[in-house]
């Protein structure tokens, strides 16, 4: 275990005990985090945070209910909370379809899908059908344990959505001891940046804000560059960001291939690319003999996919010794309807890379390190 993650569980294990106590004597709502902390082992490239989940339930119907596996316990383990909300991948909300294409403006959707370099968390972890229904003495309870949390990842960039989250954040390190942080403004209220530490720290407003209709392509192409340009120089001063979200203005929006143009294109890139390795294509276009016992595939099917599958079809994630390098490398299983594994893992090209050339290297380099790992294969 990395000293990262034993800082993490230290922290959840503090969380926990707090955050069931306000749900057992004042507070009846369910909590937990979003992304998944247990994949993090070095310092995020970006945080995202949120103000508070948007759902209903309460504590015990939480605990009662299967998905969060805590029955058994009967209360919210540390480590369940860190592996955070079971429907977090399953749900494509809107919200996170919007920050996807602000980052996509900026070059850097894919850090939305990798799990070593982004976290999803929240100002306040309980659930409220609105953000204005949370009781402001719950936010004041949660935000010191939130802001304990970002200097455990100290990631390069926090992004905090809304401007409630943003102001609360602030005001937790003005009260903390700590200095109190500059704010500077980029565009109104509608983009503001400050620092704590080493830590950047971006408000910006919702990606649902007024119901999804706030953000036109062109706010979220300035947003994107924003963003990026933090990654890049995190040093940069507030004069050049200025100046950035000027030059968007006047520049013309980029537009992106369709996802099943880029499907079609990564296949064939991918073809293209395996060939020249000295594999050979197995019947469909796309299908390639990875070894006596392996396929890999691609399918522009479905906005893309990259998959592994076993030629004799027994595919039994229990027992099969591929899944290890799978596992590391973020693939999904795939199940049909009747629960057999169609296939031993799956990747969605948008968490490769957000163009195709990005996506079929990328794809490729997964392909000789699963080659490496399980039998003797190409050389990377």
């Amino acid at each position: 275990m990395t000293d990262l993650q034993s800082q993490i569980r230290e922290w959840a294990m503090e969380a926990v005990r707090k955050y069931d106590s306000i749900s057992r004597k004042k507070y009846d709502c369910a909590f937990y985090h979003q992304s998944d902390l247990t994949k993090i082992s070095e310092h995020p490239q970006v945080v995202i945070m949120g103000i508070n989940p948007g759902s209903v339930g309460s504590y015990t119907a939480q605990i009662d209910n299967d998905n969060w596996g805590i029955k058994a316990d009967g209360e919210m383990t540390p480590q369940k909370f860190i592996q955070g909300n079971p429907f977090f991948k399953k749900k494509d909300w809107s919200f996170i379809r919007n920050m996807r294409k602000i980052f996509r403006y900026g070059d850097v959707e894919e850090l939305l899908y990798d799990k070593k370099s982004y976290v999803y968390t929240n100002l306040v972890p309980f659930n409220t059908a609105k953000a204005g229904d949370l009781p402001k003495w719950v936010m004041n309870e949660c935000a010191p344990l939130s802001l304990s949390l970002i200097g455990i990842l100290r990631p390069k960039l926090l992004v905090c959505l809304g401007v409630d989250t943003f102001d609360k954040i602030m005001e937790t390190v003005s009260i903390s001891g700590s200095p109190k942080p500059s704010i500077e403004t980029i565009k109104g209220k509608e983009i503001v940046l400050s620092r704590i530490g080493d830590v950047c720290v971006l408000g910006i407003y919702h990606p649902n804000a007024d119901r999804g209709r706030y953000y036109t392509d062109r706010k979220m192409f300035i947003n994107g560059v924003i963003i990026r340009s933090l990654l890049d120089t995190p040093q940069i001063v507030s004069e050049d960001l200025r100046k950035c979200v000027d030059d968007c203005t006047q520049k013309e929006i980029p537009s992106f291939p369709s996802d099943t143009e880029t499907a079609l294109i990564v296949e064939r890139c991918f073809n293209d690319a395996m060939i020249k390795l000295g594999y050979s294509p197995i019947g469909r276009e796309g299908v390639f003999s990875l070894s006596d016992d392996y396929l890999v595939s691609v399918r522009h099917e479905g906005k893309g996919q990259f998959c592994i599958s076993r030629k004799d079809c027994r595919q039994n994630m229990e027992t099969d010794s591929i899944m290890n390098i799978l596992y590391e490398l973020d693939f999904e299983s795939h199940k049909q309807p009747n629960g057999d594994i169609r296939w031993l893992g799956c990747k969605r090209f948008k968490a490769m890379g957000m163009t195709p050339e990005k996506i079929a290297k990328k794809i490729v380099d997964e392909v000789k390190l699963i080659a490496e790992y399980e039998f003797e294969g190409i050389d990377a």
